[in-house]
């Protein structure tokens, strides 16, 4: 990952790769603006080549979040659940439209559709 043509170093920056290979994360915390704001790189080679990513991060103060700016209102608790029991987290939100709530699992979307129904993501309220 590199920030402005350099790789990012520094202890607010986290790059987490995948063990597989197929995949990178930068994680950056606690966000500072305007200092971070930047256009990142994620850049990728091997012996058949080189590809460069680009993402331009804006990074907002609270009081420039427009209107119906989506807010999570509970977010999930640290859970511990017996093997073979059933876990259930929660996660609230709140916005103008309602926000579309995704889960994460180890940075990738948790894909509530295509896992022999173990994995369910219940909706609550009007739709």
């Amino acid at each position: 990952w590199n920030k402005k043509g350099k790789k990012v170093q520094n202890q607010r920056f986290e790059v987490i790769d995948y063990e597989d290979g197929s995949g990178s994360v930068l994680r950056i915390q606690p966000l500072r603006t305007p200092r971070d704001e930047a256009v990142y790189e994620c850049h990728v080679s091997n012996p058949a080549g080189e590809i460069t990513a680009l993402c331009r991060l804006n990074v907002l103060r609270e009081d420039q979040l427009p209107s119906g700016f989506p807010t999570i209102d509970m977010g999930p608790q640290l859970k511990v659940v017996e093997r073979s029991r059933t876990a259930t987290m929660l996660c609230a939100a709140s916005g103008n439209p309602d926000p579309e709530i995704t889960w994460f699992k180890d940075f990738l979307p948790v894909n509530t559709t295509n896992n022999n129904g173990r994995i369910k993501q219940l909706r609550s309220g009007m739709e």
